[in-house]
């Protein structure tokens, strides 16, 4: 072969080799991008469902949009995935820090407005209330963190107990503000104190206690159906009783049904046809395979 000849030969190998090598960068980008776009559309449909799962717990609230804000306003996303307790959690969180705001403004207001007598008794009732919606929503809080399986809201005494605490939250508001219908002035203090906020406090007391009847109300669903099971489980069991172990369930029910009708009866004192089993089976047909002996 001649010189020329052998590199004719060599380009074409290296356009061959060239050709591979694209070929085969092509496939591999291939399918790293059908790779990406499978797990994007496998997390934009987790987070769609994610999200359905809040705005439904959400949306049982008389403030959806608030319970949303507040379930998605912390940085950990454990309320973005839908999680019905997460989303109680969050929103107490949320109510907590409202309260505690509603607090340091009144505190602010004593310190600062030099408010009348009744102004001043309705502003130190405030702060009393608050610390009581504090504790009572700290308590809560601290009950549904430690029973992640929420077993213990299926006892009636616990759920109401949770309950009353959580609605006391939105009673203390209420007698908060209360305090200030006494006079033109208090009413205009009780406008100020309120500020842009709207009694939010107030409004996230009311969702929080939606939230909590809501997974109260599932638990306790869950308990009944459990139960119920259970407890056709036990008749069934209890149904079985006296029965040989070999004997299959089918076998039981039929012996059990009033359709059946015995072909002979054995009976050792006489009332049946026969005395003894072996007596019964010695005067059965031949073409009788199967004997339905009582």
């Amino acid at each position: 072969m001649t010189q020329a000849g052998q590199y004719t030969s060599m380009s074409k190998k290296n356009k061959r080799l060239v050709l591979a090598i694209l070929a085969s960068f092509l496939l591999v980008a291939a399918i790293i991008a059908i790779a990406i776009g499978v797990n994007s559309h496998k997390n934009s449909t987790k987070n769609d469902a994610a999200h359905a799962l809040l705005m439904a717990s959400c949306n049982s609230t008389r403030y959806p949009d608030l319970c949303y804000s507040a379930a998605t306003s912390f940085p950990d996303d454990s309320a973005k995935s839908g999680d019905p307790k997460a989303v109680i959690l969050k929103n107490i969180n949320a109510t907590i820090d409202a309260i505690n705001s509603k607090k340091i403004e009144a505190n602010k207001i004593l310190s600062t407005k030099n408010p009348t007598k009744k102004q001043k008794t309705a502003l130190e009732d405030c702060t009393k209330n608050y610390d009581s919606s504090l504790a009572d929503l700290d308590k809560v809080w601290g009950e549904l963190n430690r029973n992640p399986n929420n077993k213990k809201l299926q006892q009636q005494s616990y759920a109401d107990e949770l309950t009353t605490k959580v609605s006391a939250c939105k009673s203390n508001e209420d007698s908060c503000f209360d305090g200030f219908s006494h006079s033109t002035i208090s009413r205009k203090l009780r406008d100020i104190f309120l500020g842009s906020s709207e009694d939010n406090a107030g409004k996230m007391c009311s969702n929080t206690l939606s939230l909590i009847k809501g997974l109260i109300e599932d638990a306790q669903a869950i308990a009944n159906r459990l139960k119920t099971t259970s407890s056709k489980l036990k008749e069934e069991d209890d149904s079985d009783e006296g029965w040989p172990e070999w004997l299959s369930v089918t076998d039981r029910r039929l012996f059990q049904s009033s359709l059946l009708t015995p072909d002979v009866v054995v009976a050792a004192d006489g009332s049946g046809k026969y005395r003894t089993v072996s007596a019964a089976v010695a005067d059965a047909p031949k073409h009788f395979y199967r004997s339905n002996l009582l």
